[in-house]
């Protein structure tokens, strides 16, 4: 694994005595503590995943404001605003709906994995070009996806082994940071934009 994620099972990691499981690495964690996000048990999970869920969509209405052209434009070859949404959505599919709830083919075909996931084994439709509203509404059933999660968990829950190797805890502390980070991505390049 590399710098950006902790193997499984590594030794407990605490960052503000909150919690930290893998894959979610200690500078990871950090940087998500000084965000306010992070947290390790119910409660402060979901008012984590409420607070993103806010920041999300003052920045879907300022990119509404632009032309939708301007929505699938790459700045310095990062990936566009609306590729960042498609690739939200297979986030949550894969960590979520595949790790953590264990569902079988849990991926949706316009999510758009990293570029070392061979997307098109999972189904993915790599070359699909949806307009913004299918992959917004596409987010906001994953983004109820992962709080219905939280929302219905113990700490218990959260504790339990997912997917063999991580946690439920360490999949949504990996999304919740997967969506902060690519957030910060998302709200440059619209400024530029």
């Amino acid at each position: 694994m590399s710098e950006f994620a902790r193997r499984p099972g590594s030794g407990g990691l605490e960052v503000g005595g909150v919690a930290v499981e893998p894959p979610v690495t200690e500078r990871q964690a950090e940087l998500l503590a000084g965000s306010g996000l992070l947290a390790d048990e119910p409660g402060s999970l979901l008012a984590a995943w409420a607070a993103l869920g806010a920041t999300w969509a003052g920045t879907v209405e300022e990119a509404r404001a632009l032309a939708p052209e301007a929505l699938d434009r790459r700045v310095d070859g990062e990936w566009s605003f609306a590729e960042t949404q498609r690739h939200l959505v297979f986030v949550t599919d894969a960590w979520i709906r595949g790790i953590a709830l264990g569902v079988p083919e849990p991926h949706h075909r316009l999510g758009l994995p990293p570029h070392f996931v061979d997307g098109r084994t999972l189904g993915l439709d790599l070359d699909a070009t949806p307009v913004l509203d299918e992959v917004l509404a596409l987010r906001a059933e994953r983004r109820a996806i992962v709080r219905d999660l939280i929302d219905g968990s113990t700490a218990d829950d959260l504790g339990r082994s997912a997917g063999k190797q991580f946690t439920v805890l360490g999949a949504v502390q990996v999304v919740m940071f997967e969506e902060w980070a690519h957030h910060r991505f998302a709200a440059r390049d619209l400024a530029r934009l």
